[in-house]
């Protein structure tokens, strides 16, 4: 594991991880498994709710906008990509992107609707 890495894991922390891999799971081919939410656009407000449903005891150290940070440091972790289906700070699109970057990692803007702001946490597989 590189530096780069552990130090991501450490900033993510276990319980947050735990979470993250069970929510975001897919299998072998990097298909969404069973109940994943991988590829999906989730509310952010629920993900938070279910984090802190499971994990009680971190509210004393997870706020939500340090949940925000940590699922994008958990991406770079993954290799995935945050919100596809925005375009990024640049005003690029997903495809676009991946055609300039082919192994690069996506991180676009906030989606927010009627003051509610959507996650989409996505792989390769992402259309």
């Amino acid at each position: 594991m590189t530096d780069e890495m552990r130090h991501l894991r450490q900033m993510i922390e276990e319980d947050f991880l735990q979470w993250a891999d069970a929510a975001f799971s897919c299998d072998s081919s990097g298909l969404p498994s069973g109940e994943s939410k991988l590829n999906s656009t989730l509310e952010r407000k629920k993900l938070f709710d279910e984090f802190m449903e499971q994990f009680p005891h971190a509210r004393k150290y997870v706020t939500s906008t340090s949940f925000g940070k940590r699922m994008k440091h958990y991406c770079r972790y993954k290799g995935l990509h945050f919100n596809p289906n925005k375009p990024n700070e640049e005003g690029i699109d997903f495809f676009a992107f991946r055609k300039k970057n082919p192994g690069g990692l996506f991180d676009g803007e906030a989606d927010k609707t009627r003051g509610k702001e959507y996650w989409t946490i996505a792989n390769n597989s992402w259309k």
